[in-house]
């Protein structure tokens, strides 16, 4: 009497079912025995079955996640030095996928960035004052730049990117206020030093942007800091 397909395959599995230790036993013996022909076929159906393969993989990884940070702390603490070169090895090789990644994440999950970020700040702040106070000393530019895009977001004004030194530049070191001459070696808080000026406030509805920008002596900004439109630049 001949079998149709899916009653061998039934017949097969309970057979499974009934001498799954007998199998096993024969498959350890037979993989014992035969390590690299192991290895071979074990290497063709991954090929030709990736998608189970991650399935699996996934399944596996969601089930010992603890197990799985128990094996990387200890073979982070046996080569801390080993682990964070080849760290920052990838994350430099793989710098634009990250920042999507960060940026995916942050917009799944605003609030609770918000509070790692707290709860991290809570139990760092020393460090983290020293680490914010060295990296503004080391980028001067920069700093300048997000103080003056901080205050803009916070006043949701429309922000354009761009460094406080190329205004500067632009307006050829004159104060577009009183029309004098800005010394670029003073500096803040004197009050003949550089300032960025906003022709139009952003709390009066400006923009952060080139166009309504301009360079003045910090005195003269601090003057004119409540008269609305203020004067354009020279050209």
């Amino acid at each position: 009497m001949a079998y149709t397909k899916e009653e061998m395959k039934e017949y097969q599995r309970l057979w499974y079912l009934k001498n799954k230790e007998k199998v096993r036993a024969a498959c350890i013996t037979w993989n014992a025995k035969n390590p690299e022909k192991r290895k071979e076929l074990t290497r063709a159906w991954a090929e030709d079955n990736p998608d189970k393969i991650s399935i699996t993989q996934k399944r596996w990884r969601e089930g010992n996640k603890e197990k799985i940070k128990a094996k990387d702390h200890a073979k982070y603490l046996a080569n801390p030095e080993k682990i964070k070169a080849w760290s920052n090895a990838w994350k430099a090789a793989h710098a634009e996928r990250l920042r999507e990644t960060e940026k995916a994440w942050i917009a799944r999950n605003p609030g609770r960035r918000k509070l790692n970020r707290k709860i991290w700040y809570a139990a760092n702040a020393v460090r983290a004052r020293a680490e914010s106070a060295a990296w503004k000393a080391a980028n001067p530019e920069e700093a300048k730049r997000h103080r003056h895009e901080r205050r803009a977001r916070e006043r949701n004004a429309t922000i354009e990117k761009f460094l406080v030194s190329e205004i500067y530049e632009r307006d050829g070191y004159v104060c577009q206020l009183c029309k004098k001459r800005v010394n670029r070696k003073l500096k803040h808080p004197d009050p003949l030093s550089s300032s960025l000026d906003h022709i139009i406030p952003i709390a009066k509805g400006g923009s952060h942007s080139r166009a309504n920008v301009q360079l003045a002596h910090l005195s003269c900004n601090v003057k004119a800091n409540t008269g609305g439109i203020k004067q354009t630049r020279l050209f």
